[in-house]
C-alpha cells in the first residue's frame, strides 16, 4: 500500500495457481485489513485498489476472466475504485466500468485485444493487434473520480467515466440497469452506403458506412446476411465492430471468402448493428452483382 497525494492505493497480487490467479485466506484478509486501514484516514476520498484478473461479474469480460475469491472482500467497501485487467477487453466498451456495492475499471489492453461475441470470448476479429490502452485517474477530496481512458498508439483521449462520488451508491451512473436504460440503438448517418468488391487477392470485400451509437456507447458488432436473388442465404455471420482501434475510419470492412459469392449474381446485403448492450439499428441494404 502506497500514498499519492492523500489517497491510499492498494496493490495485490495472488498466486498461480490452477485457475491462472488464486487467493490464500490470509492474503485476502490482508487486503481487507489494508482497505480498512485506509477508510480510516480517507475522509471522503477514494480508495484505489490495483489487482491483475477482474472480481467475477463486474466489468466486460469479467464472467470468464475472473476471480470470484475478491468479491466477498470488495463488496464490503463501497468507496473504493478497483482497476484490474487480464482480459484485454477494450476500454471504450462502455461495461468496462461497474458499479455495483462499489466501483470497479477494466483497464482495457496493451499488445493485444481479446472480445467477445454473444457471450463466447476468445475473439480475436480484424485490429485486434496491436494495442496499447492506459486509464488517466483524476481524484479530488470530494469522492468525485474522473478516468479518461488514453490510446497511447493514436496518442488520444478516447472515453471518459466520471464519477460523482464513490461514497454514495445512490448516485452511482454505471450500474447495468442505469446505462441499459440510457442506450440506444445506433443509426447509420443520412447518406450511408454500402459496396462489395473482389479485391486482388480474391476475396470479397463488404464496405458500408459506420453506425453511429450514443455518446458514451459503442456499436460493438454488425449482423450481417447475404442472399441470392431467389431469397437463398448464401452467408450470414456476426462481426465484431473495430470500436476499439482509432483510427477515424469512417467505414466498416468486411473480408469473404472468395467462393462466397458466384461471379455474375445477384445478391442482397443486409446489415443490422448492435450496441453494447444488444440494442439493434434499422436494417441497411446493398442490391449487387457480384
Amino acid at each position: 500500500m502506497t500514498e499519492i497525494n492523500g489517497f491510499s492505493c492498494i496493490a495485490f497480487s495472488g498466486a498461480r495457481g490452477a485457475t491462472e490467479w488464486t487467493y490464500t485466506a490470509g492474503s485476502l484478509q490482508w487486503l481487507d485489513n489494508a482497505i480498512s486501514a485506509a477508510e480510516k484516514t480517507a475522509d471522503g476520498k477514494a480508495i484505489f485498489v490495483f489487482q491483475h484478473p477482474h472480481p467475477f461479474g463486474t466489468v466486460y469480460g469479467s464472467s470468464v476472466w475472473c476471480d470470484p475469491q475478491l468479491n466477498p472482500v470488495l463488496n464490503r467497501h463501497p468507496g473504493i475504485v478497483d482497476f484490474s485487467g487480464h482480459s484485454h477487453f477494450p476500454l471504450n466498451d462502455p461495461r468496462s466500468i461497474w458499479q455495483g456495492s462499489y466501483t470497479a475499471v477494466g483497464c482495457g489492453a496493451m499488445a493485444t485485444f481479446e472480445l467477445e461475441d454473444h457471450g463466447i470470448p476468445g475473439q480475436h476479429p480484424a485490429g485486434y493487434d496491436p494495442a496499447a490502452e492506459m486509464c488517466v485517474i483524476e481524484a479530488d477530496n470530494d469522492g468525485s473520480v474522473r478516468i479518461r481512458g488514453y490510446d497511447l498508439l493514436s496518442d488520444t483521449y478516447f472515453c471518459d467515466y466520471y464519477i460523482d462520488d464513490v461514497n454514495d451508491a445512490g448516485t452511482y451512473a454505471y450500474t447495468y440497469k442505469n446505462m441499459k436504460a440510457q442506450d440506444t440503438a445506433p443509426v447509420f448517418p443520412a447518406g450511408a452506403q454500402a459496396s462489395a468488391a473482389k479485391g486482388e487477392d480474391g476475396a470479397w470485400v463488404l464496405t458500408f458506412t459506420d453506425a453511429q451509437a450514443a455518446q458514451g456507447f459503442v456499436v460493438h458488432d454488425y449482423k450481417i446476411r447475404i442472399k441470392d436473388a431467389g431469397g437463398k442465404k448464401v452467408f450470414s455471420d456476426s462481426v465484431i465492430n473495430d470500436y476499439y482501434v482509432i483510427d477515424g475510419d469512417p467505414c466498416a470492412h468486411v473480408r469473404l471468402d472468395a467462393d462466397t459469392l458466384e461471379a455474375g449474381q445477384t445478391y442482397t446485403l443486409s446489415v443490422r448493428a448492435e450496441s453494447a448492450y444488444h440494442k439493434y439499428s434499422e436494417t441497411l441494404e446493398l442490391t449487387f452483382t457480384a
